[in-house]
């Protein structure tokens, strides 16, 4: 599999973990106003243990390893992406720049990565 496959399911699955794990454990605690040692704050940390586990789970289930994903998930699970919309934009991004890395960045010489294959 190609790197536009892994970095687009990587980022689906991340994204998808980090709001099921936020909403699951979080809920409706507002994050961003929680005590430093609070049991919201405690809720995030869980969050995001548990979001990373579904993340590599489903990253190796579906083959598609893309570790900058657990970015994504940490973000995603502390609260910072918590309307499907907000997500729904994010994957809307992911694809745009996907894209745009496709047809036009990997034309110059400056995109010749490593693990890329010549195609």
């Amino acid at each position: 599999m190609n790197y536009p496959q892994r970095i687009i399911g990587g980022q689906y699955i991340g994204v998808i973990a980090g709001f099921v794990a936020f909403h699951l454990i979080v809920g409706n605690i507002d994050p961003t106003v929680s005590p430093a040692l609070s049991l919201g704050v405690l809720r995030q940390v869980f969050s995001s243990f548990a979001a990373a586990l579904l993340l590599t789970f489903g990253m190796y289930l579906g083959d598609v390893q893309h570790p900058p994903a657990y970015a994504t998930t940490l973000i995603v699970s502390l609260g910072y992406l918590t309307s499907p919309r907000s997500v729904g934009v994010f994957m809307l991004a992911v694809l745009i720049m996907v894209g745009i890395h496709e047809t036009i960045g990997k034309r110059g010489p400056i995109w010749s990565l490593p693990y890329e294959q010549d195609e």
